[in-house]
């Protein structure tokens, strides 16, 4: 049992040792991961401050299935979106894949608390805002990045575009929003730099909207970025002095921003690290440097930065609009700022695509801002822009439109430290369907924050509108339309006011675009004021005021309205009921329309008139402005009770007797036979049974007619009670002779018919022509009264017994006491003219009736004996109104046949209606004809005509077309003609006219014409033998009172300067006009100094000479001369000299009288004294003073004339009189003056100028003529007349000279300084001293001035005023107040409708042309942005204009030829060897830019300066059609070559040339006419064939074209062969060069011997382009492309490195060390070079390939032996070789190729053979039997040139084998029983296997020993 024990244990104690052998032996398997070791270091500033270290991944098998999941579902993942209350945030993916699977979208805000340092941030952007030479003013930071499961980020696997979208407009606080600007900031780490970087990301790259109001507040941002970063939206202004004060008050003890940076790859927060669910992030911070770091963040981290707008919604601040989506947004420059478009013109189409036939989506006008979109070129290859227009896109043509800068172009810094702060800006809206309203204010504090803006229309009382409407006439402007609206501010229902000036806008919805307008505001009290408003380019009405209430917007017109005239009559009351159609007239606002200018019903009185529903007070004249103007004129009929008319009238005797024969004679005998079977038919007068036997004819007729309208058979010639009418009887009326159907005796035959009886001489048919009916005329109806014979007696009244003939005697046999047998005729004749009111007849009686229109319609049959009968026609049935100046005739035949009773009533309404007298008197017509100037027939004049003796009147009309105006059946006699009513658009003629009808040799009428004064015979006009009535319009009418015209003269052609002279001069006379100019004031101021005597010393005695004794030759002496009674003479003394003159002047005032010294006296009848002449100067002057008067007294009484003379002393004769009625004494006190002394005009003058001052009349002209015969005495008499003239002159006194017998010095004397212009006259004899005498009483009293005229040229658009040397622009102008004095009275201003530029001179006075001609020039300069052309008007018509009193008078347009310039420039530029020729739209504009053409213009100064022009030929904007482009490839510009030719050439270096003609094609070049030549000196514009050929600005001027360079550079590739040791034999190297997968070339590159460097040389494969340069070496010419460089191998070298040399310059990648990729024609930065506006020319061309070998191999021989005994040798282990890694760790778990598997030798020998340069570890995989297998490897170094070093795994070398070559290295095994050495892991393992066996040894020992003891003891 024992023994079985110790077996057991024997055995355990084996398996245990063998068991910490195996232990002991068994090699590591444990391995640390790199990353564990070393971690990666690629931290980044997005952590959120944790490290985290993730654990290798666990080695598996891919599932393909889930890969392509997991690709599809990231392809599908495009977009992600971030959002919280104030913004959302949104990710697109711009590439497939670009957004990473399984992620989030974040954008944390950088604040206090943020995981991104805050401070950092601000610091940075800070530095930014400094470089830029700004302060940062606040900013907006978010760290966008995506997240994934876990919160972990996740980098975008390509470009994203990030938009962040504002719910509400937001911004810091902003001191000054205007002058601060907005940038994008991208801040990111730099691992290579470990510092972190700011980018300024710019517009169209990575920065694409940037959307800001006009606050500054960001409402879009939009970029685009291919990796996580912060972007900071960063303000920023220029440093001033009061920016910096105010950001730094209040915070004294302000904290510096933070200094640290984004360092170290680390989280760049510098707070200890919180958890993140401590760190809440705000989503969108107001962030300013000046805040203090250290304040608490807001409770609310996601609360907008600045207050939330009003609730009031009237309130809004500018926002831009809103953008739906990224393709929405509009394009942007580089300030983030949107760009708008002008449109140019009015009604331009915006179309739904880019092309002139796509659909009209709308129309705008001219001046239309909209967002630029985008700039598109359409298939024909014209330019559109892309716009937003109300929500969608729209396209307009770029030439309908020019880009404008969206605000204020940014101002310099340093005018902005000059500048203050500028206010904030509120503006309200108002909106309805009717009226927009904004209201802007400077200061919001103007209005309290709750204000909300009011806007209701409102009724205009009548009285403003009154008001309203005088100003209208006053301007002469027509008023259009009213819109009146009650605008004020509430705050809570309560009006408050602002507190200053607001700026005010209105926009009307429903009317086309406003061009003038008035603004005017409307108080309580209905005081209305002009609030100077203006209209803006779009139509907009703006004005400025202080306070609010009622605002009237006046739509102005032209100067002319449309206005109806309606008649209407009064008692119809509100029903307007027409009695005369309506007029169309043109009338000129401000005139006085004359009541009998419109009005037409002559039978009416005027009742009352209202224009446009506003009854007038005076409607005798009224004025009308607003245009379609109705005005109403309300008629009551006048009332005339005596409206006579002839009639005839026939006495019919039924039985007249009987002769002796028994013969019975009646009426009824005479005319025709009785017809019919029996003879029975015939119609008499009497019944049957009144009649002799002989007549009684008994016959019917059908057509009787009962009470109730049934026919019955009647008796023609009996009474029958049921009858009441029988037709058909009467035929009609040919010839004015009355016909029947049926015989009759003649009842209306007008003579008498005879008979005797027995002698006795008997009336069987009496014909009465005396006698006149009587009508009550009311209005246009006439009502018969009465009969009245010729002495006005009453023979008859109208109805009941009717009677008219009773008293005429007769011989009538009859039993009946009245006469019944009698006949009436009468006819009256109408035209219906304009009339609408009832056309009718009625008659009540008996018995036969007969109403007959026009002779051939019976339209009242009334016929047969009868019973009283009624009957009423209405006319209108039988007229034709379309013939309205036809005259009808209705007559009416009456007859009573007996039977009893004699009724007749007659009533009826007929306009114009007269009655004419049925005679044999001969009359005539007249016809006129109304023509105009032309001899135009014009239609709708209105005439009257009326009788001198019955007054009666006839009106005619005018007819269209032909002008007839027609008035008939005038008997003899005298009428007066008068125009009534004018032709539409003409003035009506004051002339009256006298028409005489008399009558001819041969008894025949003739009317003849004459004028007013009935002596002066008119003659007819040859053309048609008619009288033509002419009719003037108002601009012919001042054309005849005015000669005016405007002349345009070149001043200098190449600065296109045009001297303009508007002149004018008045032709109208007192015969031609009443004006009240007629009248005038003179003084005369005459000189009689002693030269005036005969012999010009002071003596007459000798200058006598006799006539005749009086009584002998009075009868034969002229009345105009002034004689002298006797030849005494008189002395008049002055100082010591005396002056003799002819003491007794004779003068003729209805008798002879002549003066005694004292006083004047009749010559005796028979006074034998002798008469004398006097041939002296004094005498002259009386005789022409004496005419002056008397025909000053003829022509004009009123005229006022005063006499003043002078010699050394002035001297008043007579005081300012009337001359009408004093001409006499006015006559005598010139010729009794006396010469003496000296010459002093100056004392004359002053007593003129009191006279004249003293005595002044309103608006009357004051005169003064001055008479002297020489040189003042003295120059200070000469310069104190001057001063006296200039006085006067200034004073408004026109002031005549009249000289005799002058000197040269003497005539310019007076000519240049005493008279006015023009008014100089000199005489060299008497008779000519009278001649200038009647001249100047004609030019004062009958050649009348034109005052209060106003001058206005409205200059066209195409030229702007010149004064002094300098062009006038529209901005000085509205810098200067609004208007600038030119100096000649002329005051230059601005047409805010048009922007034209306008000069006036107002209240001038245009002289008659006898007295001078009003004359004023100025200089216009055709504008820079004007290309020039011919034929161009210099002036607007017809705005350019004369005002007077007499109307307007439209300047002529004198047309001018511009010079124009064209230039056509060079351009040069380079693209890349293959690429194409670019054509685009920026190169070819630097060549000539269709939509910006540009010339040379000559400026003022002389210089010449490059202008671009906006403005074409023809003056409509510059159109890029009418440029022709055409191209050639030869100088000569033979070889035409179309432009998208040219973009397909793909050129070969160096360069290539094209040349480019530009013809420009315009209307505006052609019309060269002889005018506009001769006002240009002959030069035209252009080549005067429309066309203008542009030249060369580059070259002299005569090459017609520009020059197109293109510069081809190509890339080039280099090869750098290097060794890193010498060659030890030559060497070779192979190389290919591929472009793409194409092999281009092979380069070979040799090293000799000894050397480390090669020489290469290129080989190109067919058919490449590319050259070699073999001095470089280089492969050259290559083109744009990616291109590799890859190395043969060679067996004999290893290639140690492939870099990218120094000179490289384009985009390279070394691909595994082994081969070089170049992009040429790409820069270092990847960007292409020569493309997308990269100008970049150096670099990108340049690709060196450098390649380092060593020698490649080394053989390794190692040897296995015993560790104790190294000449023992190992057979048998086993090795692997693996590539170690920088660390000594296996670079791949996979051996070296062929050494997976060494074994040692028989000798232990291990040969490794060509082991490449590295470093390798040596594994013993396997040891050999009875050896342990070590853990570690051993390292082997194979260095350059083959060097071969092997250490231990500690890194110490083992020593090669002594004395061996090649170098033997021994590796030393440990037998299994062998401890192994200390330092290897195996230590470690037996020790502890042997300490364990050793104690359980122990412990089985003693547990044995134990066991036994106890054995024992049992």
């Amino acid at each position: 049992m024992k023994k079985l024990r110790n077996n057991k244990i024997r055995k355990l104690l084996a398996f245990m040792v063998a068991l910490a052998l195996m232990v002991s032996c068994m090699p590591s398997a444990y391995t640390i991961s790199a990353s564990e070791a070393f971690g990666d270091g690629t931290e980044d500033i997005f952590t959120d401050g944790e490290f985290t270290s993730e654990p290798a991944a666990e080695e598996s098998t891919p599932d393909v299935s889930s890969a392509d999941q997991e690709e599809t579902e990231q392809a599908q993942q495009s977009t992600l979106t971030y959002e919280n209350d104030s913004v959302k945030v949104t990710a697109e993916a711009l590439e497939d894949g670009a957004l990473p699977q399984n992620t989030a979208l974040k954008a944390d805000g950088v604040n206090e608390n943020s995981s991104v340092s805050y401070d950092t941030v601000s610091q940075k952007l800070s530095a930014a805002a400094t470089d830029k030479g700004s302060s940062l003013r606040g900013f907006f930071a978010y760290d966008v990045y995506f997240a994934d499961g876990d919160g972990n980020r996740v980098e975008p696997n390509g470009r994203v575009r990030v938009t962040f979208e504002y719910k509400t407009p937001a911004a810091p606080e902003l001191t000054d929003a205007a002058s601060t600007s907005v940038t994008v900031e991208k801040l990111h780490y730099n691992s290579s730099t470990g510092d972190t970087d700011v980018n300024t990301l710019q517009a169209n790259e990575d920065l694409k909207v940037l959307n800001v109001n006009e606050g500054k507040q960001i409402q879009t941002l939009q970029v685009e970025t291919g990796n996580a970063a912060v972007f900071a939206v960063m303000w920023d202004s220029p440093e001033t002095a009061d920016v910096e004060a105010e950001a730094v008050s209040g915070n004294e003890d302000e904290v510096p921003i933070a200094s640290e940076e984004l360092t170290d790859g680390m989280d760049i927060s510098d707070e200890p690290e919180q958890d993140a669910a401590e760190t809440p992030a705000a989503e969108n911070p107001e962030v300013t440097p000046e805040a203090e770091p250290s304040e608490a963040p807001a409770e609310n981290p996601d609360a907008e930065p600045t207050e939330a707008p009003a609730e009031d919604p009237d309130v809004v601040e500018e926002p831009a609009e809103d953008i739906a989506s990224p393709e929405d947004v509009p394009a942007a420059d580089e300030n983030g700022e949107t760009s708008l478009i002008e449109v140019l013109g009015d009604d331009t189409n915006l179309r739904v695509s880019p092309s002139i036939e796509a659909e009209v989506l709308a129309t705008v006008n001219a001046g239309t801002q909209l967002t630029l979109l985008d700039t598109v070129t359409a298939e024909d290859g014209a330019t559109w822009y892309k716009v937003s227009w109300e929500g969608t896109e729209a396209y307009i043509r770029s030439d309908m439109a020019q880009v404008v800068d969206s605000s204020d172009a940014a101002e310099e810094p340093e005018d902005v430290q000059e500048e203050e702060i500028q206010p904030e800006i509120t503006r309200y809206d108002y909106k309805s369907d009717e009226v927009n309203v904004k209201v802007t204010l400077t200061d919001p504090a103007d209005l309290p924050d709750n204000a909300k803006l009011s806007v209701t229309p409102v009724e205009l009382s009548q009285e403003a509108e009154d008001q309203i409407t005088e100003e209208a006439i006053k301007e002469k402007k027509a008023i259009e339309k009213i819109h009146s609206y009650d605008i004020k501010f509430l705050v809570d229902g309560e009006e408050v006011q602002p507190g200053a000036t607001v700026k005010v806008s209105v926009s009307l919805n429903d009317e086309k675009k406003i061009k003038d307008a008035d603004v005017y505001h409307v108080d309580e009290n209905d005081n209305v004021e002009n609030m100077d408003g203006s209209v803006a380019k779009n139509g907009d009405v703006e004005f400025e005021t202080t306070h609010f209430s009622t605002y009237v917007i006046v739509q102005k017109g032209g100067n002319e309205v449309e206005v109806t005239i309606r008649h209407l009559d009064a008692d119809a009351g509100d029903q307007d009921k027409e009695i005369y159609s309506e007029d169309k007239r043109t009338i000129v606002v401000g005139r006085e329309i004359n009541i009998n200018n419109y009005t037409k019903a002559n039978n009416w009185d005027v009742s009352k008139v209202k224009v446009n529903d506003t009854e007038v007070s005076n409607y005798e004249k009224i004025k009308v402005a607003w245009d379609t103007s109705t005005i109403k004129v309300y008629y009551k009929p006048k009332y005339n009770n005596n409206f006579q008319g002839p009639a005839s009238f026939y006495d019919y005797t039924v039985k007249a007797g009987t002769d002796k024969t028994g013969k019975e004679y009646s009426f009824n005998m005479l005319g025709e036979d009785a017809k019919g079977d029996k003879r029975n038919q015939k119609i008499t007068a009497g019944t049957l049974e009144q009649n002799y036997k002989s007549y009684q004819y008994d016959f019917t007729v059908d057509s009787g007619y009962k009470e109730d309208g049934g026919t019955i058979k009647a008796f023609v010639n009996k009474y029958n009670q049921d009858v009441r009418r029988t037709e058909g009887l009467l035929k009609g009326v040919e010839n004015g002779i009355v016909k029947f159907k049926y015989p009759e005796p003649g009842f209306f035959v007008d003579n008498d018919a005879i008979v005797k009886i027995d002698d006795t001489k008997t009336y069987l048919r009496k014909f009465i022509k005396d006698y006149k009916v009587v009508f009550a005329q009311n209005g246009d109806s006439y009502t018969l009264t009465k009969v009245i014979n010729q002495n006005g007696n009453t023979l008859a009244t109208a109805g009941a017994n009717f009677y008219p003939l009773n008293g005429e005697s007769r011989i009538e046999y009859s039993d009946n006491s009245n006469n019944y047998y009698f006949g009436m005729r009468y006819d009256v004749t109408f035209k219906i003219g304009d009339y609408k009111g009832p056309l009718d007849y009625t008659f009540t009686g008996d018995d036969d009736l007969w109403v007959v229109l026009d002779g051939n319609k019976i339209v009242i049959d009334l016929g047969g004996i009868h019973q009283a009968a009624n009957k009423k026609v209405n006319l209108w049935q039988y007229v034709d109104d379309k013939d309205k100046e036809k005259e009808h005739t209705l007559t009416i035949l009456y007859m009573e046949r007996g039977a009893g009773d004699s009724n007749c009533q007659m009533e009826f309404t007929l306009p114009s209606a007269r009655i004419s007298e049925v005679t044999n008197v001969p009359t005539t017509d007249l016809v006129l004809k109304k023509v105009n100037k032309s001899q135009k027939a014009l239609g709708g004049a209105r005439f009257n005509l009326v009788n001198s003796d019955t007054h009666e009147l006839q009106t005619a009309e005018s007819v269209d077309g032909t002008g007839f105006v027609n008035f008939t059946s005038l008997r003899p006699g005298t009428y007066t003609l008068t125009e009534d009513v004018a032709p539409n658009g003409y003035a009506a003629s004051d002339e009256s006219w006298i028409v005489k009808v008399t009558l001819s040799k041969d008894n025949k009428a003739v009317a003849t014409l004459y004028k007013a004064d009935g002596k002066t015979k008119i003659e007819k006009d040859k053309s048609d033998s008619l009288y033509h009535i002419m009719n003037y319009t108002q601009e012919e009418i001042i054309e005849s009172s005015m000669d005016y015209n405007k002349t345009a003269i070149v001043s200098d052609w190449d600065k296109r300067t045009y001297d303009i002279t508007i002149s004018a001069d008045s032709k109208m006379t007192s015969s031609a006009t009443e004006e009240k100019d007629s009248v005038a004031d003179i003084m005369m101021v005459f000189d009689t100094s002693g030269s005036m005597l005969y012999d010009g010393n002071g003596r007459d005695e000798k200058g006598f000479s006799k006539v005749g004794r009086y009584k002998d030759c009075k009868t034969t002496l002229d009345t105009s001369k002034v004689y002298y009674y006797t030849d005494e003479t008189t002395g008049v003394r002055y100082s010591d000299w005396k002056y003799y003159n002819a003491k007794c002047p004779m003068i003729y005032l209805n008798e002879w009288i002549y003066y005694t010294g004292k006083l004047w006296k009749q010559v005796p009848d028979n006074s034998s004294n002798k008469i004398y002449t006097l041939n002296s100067s004094l005498t002259g002057l009386k005789e022409a003073a004496t005419a002056f008067i008397a025909s000053t007294a003829e022509a004009s009484s009123k005229s006022r004339i005063g006499l003043a003379t002078f010699n050394t002393s002035g001297t008043l004769k007579q005081g300012l009189t009337e001359v009408g009625s004093a001409k006499d004494s006015l006559i005598k006190a010139t010729g009794c003056v006396y010469a003496s002394g000296g010459t002093s005009p100056q004392t004359g003058l002053e007593i003129a100028e009191n006279q004249l001052k003293g005595n002044k009349r309103e608006n009357v002209p004051q005169y003064a003529i001055l008479f002297t015969d020489g040189d003042p005495s003295t120059q200070d008499d000469k310069t104190a007349s001057e001063n006296k003239a200039t006085a006067l002159r200034e004073a408004g006194v026109k002031v005549f000279t009249i000289g005799l017998k002058l000197n040269d010095t003497t005539k310019d004397w007076l000519s240049g300084k005493i008279a006015s212009e023009g008014c100089a006259y000199t005489a060299e004899s008497i008779d000519e001293l009278k001649v200038i005498f009647e001249k100047i009483q004609q030019t004062i009293t009958q050649n009348i001035d034109i005052a209060g005229a106003e001058i206005k040229d409205v200059i066209d658009p195409r030229f702007v005023i010149v004064k002094d040397g300098e062009s006038v622009t529209n901005e000085m102008i509205k810098n200067a107040g609004g208007s600038i004095d030119l100096g000649n009275g002329g005051v230059v201003s601005v047409d805010e409708s048009t922007g034209n530029q306008v000069v006036k001179w107002t209240n001038q006075t245009i002289p008659n042309a006898e007295k001078g001609t009003w004359s004023r020039t100025i200089t216009v300069r055709a504008k820079d942005e004007y290309i020039g052309g011919n034929n161009v008007p210099t002036n607007v018509s017809p705005d350019s204009k004369i005002t007077t009193g007499y109307g307007e008078a439209v300047l002529p347009q004198p047309k001018v030829n511009v010079k124009s310039d064209l230039v056509v420039k060079n351009n040069e530029t380079t693209i890349f060897y293959g690429d194409a020729v670019p054509t685009t739209e920026d190169i070819i504009n630097a060549l000539f830019n269709k939509n910006a053409p540009q010339g040379y213009v000559k400026q003022l100064d002389g210089t010449e300066s490059l202008v671009t022009y906006t403005i074409g030929a023809d003056g409509n904007p510059i159109n890029s059609n009418e440029f022709e482009l055409k191209w050639y490839e030869d100088e000569n510009c033979t070889t035409e070559i179309l432009k998208e030719n040219i973009a397909e050439v793909k050129p070969e270096p160096d360069s290539k040339t094209y040349y480019l003609k530009v013809t420009y094609k315009n209307d505006g070049l052609k019309e060269v006419t002889d005018e506009n030549k001769n006002n240009t000196d002959g030069k035209i514009s252009g080549n005067g064939d429309g066309t203008l050929k542009a030249h060369n600005s580059q070259d002299d001027k005569e090459r017609e074209y520009g020059v197109y360079t293109i510069h081809i550079i190509a890339g080039q590739i280099q090869i750098i062969k290097k060794l890193k040791s010498p060659a030890k034999e030559n060497a070779t190297f192979i190389f290919e060069v591929k472009k793409g997968k194409d092999k281009i070339a092979t380069a070979t590159a040799e090293v000799k011997q000894s050397e480390i460097e090669a020489k290469v040389t290129f080989e190109l494969e067919k058919n490449v382009t590319a050259t070699i340069d073999e001095k470089t070496p280089a492969l050259t010419k290559l083109s744009r492309g990616v291109y590799t460089i890859t190395e043969i191998p060679d067996s004999s070298y290893t290639l140690k490195e492939a870099t990218v040399g120094e000179k490289t310059n384009c985009w390279s990648e070394v691909l595994g060390s082994k081969e070089v990729k170049f992009t040429i024609g790409t820069d270092t930065n990847s960007k292409e070079v020569l493309k997308n506006g990269n100008a970049d020319t150096t670099n990108g061309k340049i690709g060196v390939a450098e390649f380092t070998n060593e020698k490649s191999v080394a053989n390794v021989e190692l040897e296995k032996v015993d560790k104790a005994d190294h000449s023992i040798t190992i057979k048998g282990a086993k090795f692997a070789l693996y590539e170690a890694d920088e660390n000594w760790g296996k670079a791949s778990e996979s051996s070296v190729e062929g050494y997976g598997g060494i074994v040692s030798g028989n000798n232990g020998k291990i040969e490794m053979k060509n082991l490449p340069v590295g470093n390798y570890l040596l594994y013993e995989t396997e040891a050999a039997t009875g050896y342990t297998c070590p853990t570690e490897p051993w390292r082997i170094i194979v260095g350059s040139g083959g060097t071969v070093t092997v250490q231990d795994s500690n890194g110490s070398a083992i020593a090669s084998k002594s004395g061996s070559e090649p170098a033997i290295y021994q590796l030393e095994n440990a037998k299994v029983y062998s401890l192994p050495e200390s330092g290897g892991p195996g230590t470690y393992g037996f020790t502890i296997s042997g300490v364990a066996i050793l104690a359980t040894a122990l412990l089985l020992f003693i547990n044995n020993k134990r066991r036994e003891e106890e054995a024992k003891r049992s």
